[in-house]
């Protein structure tokens, strides 16, 4: 029978695949859309992939040379300003105020504080000129970029200074400051006159050393103020004190979420690599029974305040000791590990698991310290530069005469290890053992006794590790050694994942118990008599965090900021500007690296700063390791190697980049589109080399078959392509490429639309008013032009609307323009933005172009297969029963120039799913080709659309729509690998998410046990006040009202609406994807060895002109091994990889995956005037009166 069966197939296959490209071809006119381009193919030719990396290297090198001279003169003025700052005191109850960043309001009322602003700044300029214009230029600035001549221009025109200006404002005056949104800043009102101050939440404001920095740095503002005008796109610019003040500009009002006011800049990886060189780090805690409760906790926040200064260029491990050593992360034994994101979540989550121990010998930690730290020295392993040990301890004891003990292991090697002795304990002879601990290593002495002082406290190390620094460079500073921070959000910190993860869960949480109080209420039949009341409210004020939100991604560039006086030994600060990771990407030509292509940065540990497949955020918050992604996890080789095991081939390739080798390579790799679902198949090739000086390496990823496609397009008179944009509607430009230089902050529409009409008026797009990216600029005209005809009517448009219910069509073009046409418009709702009052359409297909996936699979299927196919799909997983679901179907288009094929564009149609399932029904209910009538509508046989990726696109039990074809049948499956028809393709993400329970905490640690009310309210509280008083409120109506009674069972429905809490934890994970053979025509199988000894059979056709593939089976009969394949494993789904028993992903990677890093800096650990200090014990922390 099963022959009959092939022979219809064949037919309806047939019919099936006209009817499609019938409707395809006619509504998306595609053989129009071929015509208009068939023009441009004479005007293609094909840039060098090395030329191209070197115009985008040249484009970034200039914007950062611009970040690195202003960052340069915020560094020498900050450091002519402290050479020359006044010391005399300033009375804290005093009259000199400022713009506390905390404190300030906006004041958006017309009340006359922006004259009265001006007026201020004014006066400010000329005192401070007063004060500058005559100071002399002493030796220890004979190198400062700031001399009396460069004085003059800073504050030009020069101010009268005979008569006295008062600059004494009530302190109300510093509360009121206007803001104003700028483009530039995003969401983020500002004020670009002046800096505000930013002080850490632990810092007392009136502090005198708060006070007098404060006051010596004001001047600051004319320097950043004259950045931001020879350099525009500068975003926020810093100064950071290691008192605990960092000056902001522009001015901003800090948010007051309490999360955004522990900001310190101190923690920040551009002020701590900027204070310190690379430093191996070994902390020992003293893991005595003594040590707990409250010191056990202070212990813990010592540890994680260091942990918190460290970064890529850093190694760090923890041990604990007692009367011996262990580690606290057991597979971090007898080694540092990179201080990277990964490593230091594990160390801080493992703090509060350890189990108290015997009593504490110091001798015994010290001992495992030096040993290791000596080795990773003798093996040139590490940061190979600074190493410090951290010891944390509440007493000090030595079985051993402490001078041999430390001559021993550090003074005879010249004292290349500092001791930072941290004291938990108040006994003055501990204290005095520790102290000289500290001192006789070029350490520092503290003792903490209460949690607040831990930051304080914990933080001087850094400046004890920055002398080396500021006396190498006392006399002559080079410039140019500069820090480039790793990848951050702005403001946010490495807590900040978690922190938003406990907010998004509060929020559930509260949505259980709301709809659980409204339940109630309505089957006690309770009024509601109030309007206000909380089981009424659609909205609360903590819905925000629900909200999707834009991350502000960037790098810093830093410097040091020396000091110039003799009797000063720390740095005076660290001077800093932000590049945002926008800005570099809008300096990429993507219209010429063309679809598949893209552009990458690197850093010099690996790890990606820049890169299209770099998913740093997942359910809208920002991953806990986003910016520890390395190279090799987003360039995945086409190989059968297990998980990890990454070929030589790429990591040579990584090893070049991250060593700034100029070169090129390629090779066979795999992706993944769609969220991860479908598997691509492709040959890249690699170019890259050096950015500039710095940290970084950037290089460029084209597909092997096309791409660096550069069009010349000329443009005589550009008013004779005005049509194509302003004449049109429906029309949408890729919204993160740079068309034109404007700021307006305007949609990407308008402000091409303005670019044009300025274009018109000057009639040159040359002109410097214009700013536009000429050729982007010409090629979106040309394209557009071109295809001003896609709002005219489509022949035969009501036929297939009306028969298909066709949705709408679209199309997207190289240069970024994507067209669409709504046929069904009460399909698309109108999106009103309520602060704009402006509505715009939401479109499924993006306004990206070629960035969307759909037009990436369009174009990789049609090179690789034939580019007459259109590639069809359906949404993932639905159920089949929804009259809204679309297919949709899209092909690319191609120009012919040079031999070479060039994608210029994709076309696309949307109809309706059920509208198509009536056709496949009518066409599969006969066939003319067998002897006995067959239909697809039967119980002998069942027919399945699919793609090329083996999910079902239609079939008559609808049920399968947008599923896998595993899930209709293993075993066919299983029959389609062995016969060619799919290819089976593993695939790894190394970027995955799993949501774990927290570890459990140490019986032993200072967490106390909770109650279990308690602990029903800890999901609520972590959100707000709010929902803790709503809840309060909701428990006392329904436990506390007279009309209910039974308070315990009550209490126990709670616990059962209790969620269980996660915590999101970097994973790996696998997939199997899946992707047609490389040839086969049909296949068609017969077995009668069923269960039922009926014949199991299953046909298979190619659908003409698509990627579509016509299967019909025999759904009754079974294999006897069916129940095999029901189980098998290997399917789209995606499932964690666990690693030797069970071992964490970063134990994993710390001791496999350890590849190439590449030292930028300079190593600076000693300098003999340190020396001198020894007879000073006040630089190592003593305090009291011997």
């Amino acid at each position: 029978m099963w022959e009959q069966v092939a022979k219809c197939v064949k037919e309806w296959s047939k019919k099936l695949g006209n009817e499609l490209y019938n409707l395809s071809t006619t509504m998306t006119r595609k053989k129009e859309i071929e015509k208009s381009f068939s023009q441009i193919a004479d005007k293609i030719h094909y840039e060098s992939d090395m030329r191209l990396l070197r115009h985008i290297t040249e484009n970034m090198m200039k914007t950062m040379e611009k970040k690195k001279q202003a960052v340069e003169r915020i560094a020498q003025y900050a450091e002519f300003l402290a050479y020359h700052r006044k010391n005399d005191y300033i009375e804290p109850n005093g009259t000199f105020y400022f713009y506390n960043a905390n404190n300030i309001t906006n004041t958006t009322c017309d009340c006359g504080k922006e004259k009265e602003l001006e007026k201020e700044i004014q006066e400010a300029k000329c005192v401070w000129w007063c004060e500058q214009k005559d100071l002399p230029v002493t030796k220890p600035l004979k190198h400062n970029y700031f001399t009396k001549r460069r004085i003059e221009e800073l504050f030009a025109p020069a101010c009268d200074c005979s008569r006295p200006i008062d600059r004494t404002r009530p302190q109300e005056n510093f509360n009121l400051l206007p803001l104003k949104k700028h483009p530039n800043y995003g969401d983020t009102p500002v004020n670009l006159n002046l800096s505000v101050v930013k002080i850490a939440t632990n810092i007392y404001e009136r502090e005198q050393e708060v006070l007098q920095g404060v006051r010596w740095s004001e001047p600051l503002d004319m320097i950043f103020k004259e950045n931001l005008d020879k350099d525009p796109t500068l975003k926020y610019q810093y100064f950071a004190s290691p008192h605990g003040y960092m000056r902001h500009f522009p001015a901003v009002k800090w948010s007051d979420e309490r999360y955004d006011q522990t900001y310190d800049p101190r923690t920040r990886s551009w002020y701590t690599e900027a204070m310190t060189s690379p430093k191996d780090v070994f902390i020992l805690l003293d893991s005595s029974g003594s040590v707990c409760k409250l010191k056990r906790k202070i212990a813990a926040h010592i540890v994680n305040n260091i942990l918190d200064t460290l970064n890529d260029n850093d190694f760090v491990n923890i041990y604990l000791f007692a009367n011996s050593t262990r580690p606290l992360v057991p597979c971090f034994k007898d080694t540092l590990v990179q201080a990277n994101e990964e490593n230091l979540r594990l160390l801080r989550e493992t703090l509060d698991n350890y189990k108290p121990d015997f009593q504490a010998n110091v001798a015994v930690g010290l001992e495992k310290a030096f040993t290791l730290l000596a080795e990773f020295r003798e093996k040139g392993i590490g940061s190979l530069c600074n190493q410090a040990i951290m010891l944390i301890t509440e007493e000090a004891f030595f079985r051993e005469d402490e001078k041999n003990f430390f001559n021993r292991s550090n003074w005879q090697y010249g004292t290349p290890v500092r001791v930072f002795t941290y004291q938990l304990e108040r006994s003055e002879s501990d204290a005095r053992l520790l102290e000289w601990i500290a001192c006789s290593n070029k350490g520092y002495f503290v003792n903490i006794s209460l949690m607040q002082e831990v930051r304080e406290k914990a933080l001087p190390y850094l400046n004890v590790m920055s002398r080396p620094i500021n006396y190498c460079h006392k006399d002559n500073p080079p410039r140019g050694e500069l820090i480039w921070s790793y990848l951050y959000i702005d403001l946010a910190d490495r807590r900040y994942t978690n922190w938003l993860w406990r907010k998004l869960e509060g929020n559930r949480q509260r949505a259980i118990f709301l709809d659980h109080a409204k339940r109630e209420f309505t089957r006690l039949q309770k009024v509601l008599t109030s309007e206000s009341h909380f089981l009424l409210q659609d909205n609360h004020d903590y819905e925000k965090y629900e909200k999707p939100n834009e991350y502000d991604y960037m790098t810093t560039l830093s410097l040091p900021v020396y000091s110039r006086k003799a009797e000063d030994v720390d740095l005076i600060g660290v001077a800093g500007v932000d590049i945002p990771i926008k800005l570099l990407n809008s300096l990429i030509p993507h219209h010429t690296i063309g679809v598949n292509g893209y552009a990458f940065i690197v850093t010099n540990n690996g790890y990606v700063l820049m890169h299209p497949g770099h998913r740093r955020e997942f359910e809208n918050i920002p991953k806990p390791t986003f910016n520890r992604v390395d190279l090799l996890e987003v360039e995945i080789l086409d190989d059968t190697n297990e998980p990890r095991i990454f070929d030589k081939s790429i990591v040579k390739l990584r090893d070049k980049i991250v060593q700034q080798v100029t070169g090129s390579d390629v090779l066979k790799v795999k992706y993944a589109l769609d969220n991860m679902k479908r598997i691509v198949l492709s040959k890249r090739r690699y170019v890259f080399m050096s950015l500039m000086d710095s940290a970084f390496s950037v290089g460029i990823a084209l597909p092997d078959k096309y791409g660096l496609m550069v069009a010349n397009i000329t443009i005589k008179n550009i008013a004779n392509y005005k049509g194509g944009l302003l004449q049109t509607k429906n029309w949408a430009v890729h919204p993160d490429w740079v068309y034109c230089g404007d700021n307006s902050g305007k949609e990407p529409e308008e402000v091409v639309k303005n670019c044009l009409l300025l274009c018109i008026q000057k009639r040159d797009l040359k002109n410097k008013n214009v700013n536009c990216d000429e050729p982007l600029f010409k090629s979106l005209l040309f394209d557009a032009e071109v295809t001003k005809w896609f709002d005219e009517l489509i022949p035969n448009e009501a036929h297939f609307t009306k028969q298909y219910l066709v949705d709408n069509v679209f199309m997207a073009t190289h240069s970024g323009l994507t067209r669409w046409k709504s046929l069904q418009p009460q399909t698309f709702e109108e999106v009103v933005d309520d602060d704009e009052g402006k509505g715009k359409k939401e479109v499924f297909w993006g306004n990206k172009s070629i960035d969307e996936d759909w037009y990436k699979r369009a174009v990789q299927e049609n090179v690789n297969r034939n580019e007459d196919n259109f590639i069809y799909s359906v949404p993932f997983e639905i159920s089949g029963y929804e009259y809204n679901t679309m297919i949709t179907s899209i092909n690319a288009i191609f120009v012919t120039a040079e031999g070479k094929k060039s994608p210029v564009a994709a076309v696309g149609v949307q109809f309706n799913h059920r509208r198509m399932l009536d056709v496949f029904n009518q066409t599969t209910a006969k066939c003319d080709s067998a002897q006995k009538p067959f239909q697809c509508a039967c119980k002998d046989l069942s027919c399945y659309i699919l793609d090329n990726n083996a999910y079902v696109v239609l079939s008559n039990e609808k049920e399968y729509t947008g599923r896998f074809v595993g899930d209709v049948s293993p075993i066919i499956t299983h029959r389609l690998i062995q016969n060619g028809v799919y290819k089976r393709i593993r695939m790894f993400d190394y970027q995955a998410i799993c949501q774990k329970p927290p570890e459990a905490k140490s019986k032993n640690s200072a967490t106390m046990t909770i109650t279990l009310f308690r602990r029903l309210l800890e999901n609520l509280l972590s959100v707000t006040d709010w929902a803790l008083a709503t809840i309060l409120m909701l428990i006392a109506s329904v436990a506390g009202g007279p009309d209910y009674e039974s308070t315990k069972n009550e209490t126990l429905l709670y616990e059962r609406l209790e969620i269980n809490k996660t915590v999101p934890t970097p994973c790996d994970k696998q997939m199997w994807l899946f992707t047609l053979g490389d040839s086969f025509s049909s296949v068609d199988y017969s077995n009668k060895s069923s269960k039922a000894g009926c014949d199991w059979y299953y046909v298979i056709e190619r659908i003409p002109h698509s990627n579509l593939l016509f299967m019909a089976a025999n759904p009754v009969c079974e294999l006897d091994t069916v129940s095999h394949f029901q189980s098998h494993s290997k399917t789209p789904t995606p499932v964690e990889i666990d690693y030797n028993d069970n071992e964490t992903l970063a134990c994993y990677i710390a001791k496999y995956n350890n590849f190439t890093r590449r030292f930028y800096t300079k190593c600076y650990n000693y300098s003999s005037d340190e020396d001198k200090l020894a007879g000073n014990r006040t630089y190592c922390g003593h305090t009291w009166k011997p």
